[in-house]
């Protein structure tokens, strides 16, 4: 059987998501840094420190939901992006606008995420205008 997620769920695979994706961003950003100084090359530290912690994350995260229709943190609870109307895999295009539409929901104090609580299907701005949804098999 699957349902949608609460909030209290989903802030979690976010947060396990928040973590993994350092595990990656921090070791990367040792990595280039370090080799910059090691090969004496003065980088400017703004446009690294915007394509590794700013580029990296979206990207990856677009990645995975391609490949999983899911984060590592949706992953490992169970959860899933599906298409809010046919409950398949949703599109490239929807995967796009779910990820810029997600400024749209953290923007103002996080209430796109907090929709979620009033609303029967749990579904977050993000989700709406995306025309997703994330289920939770159980």
């Amino acid at each position: 059987m699957e349902k949608s997620p609460g909030l209290i769920i989903r802030a979690t695979a976010f947060l396990i998501d928040v973590f993994v994706y350092s595990l990656i961003t921090a070791p990367l950003g040792v990595f280039v840094f370090s080799l910059a100084a090691w090969i004496g090359v003065p980088i400017p530290l703004t446009l690294w420190d915007a394509l590794i912690l700013v580029v990296t994350p979206p990207l990856l995260t677009l990645y995975l939901w391609h490949r999983f229709s899911a984060t590592p943190g949706k992953l490992a609870l169970g959860m899933a992006i599906v298409d809010a109307k046919t409950g398949g895999k949703p599109s490239n295009k929807q995967l796009v606008i779910r990820l810029f539409a997600y400024l749209l929901s953290l923007a103002p104090f996080g209430l796109g995420f907090l929709w979620a609580v009033f609303r029967k299907d749990r579904r977050t701005w993000h989700d709406m205008l995306s025309s997703t949804k994330v289920l939770r098999h159980t």
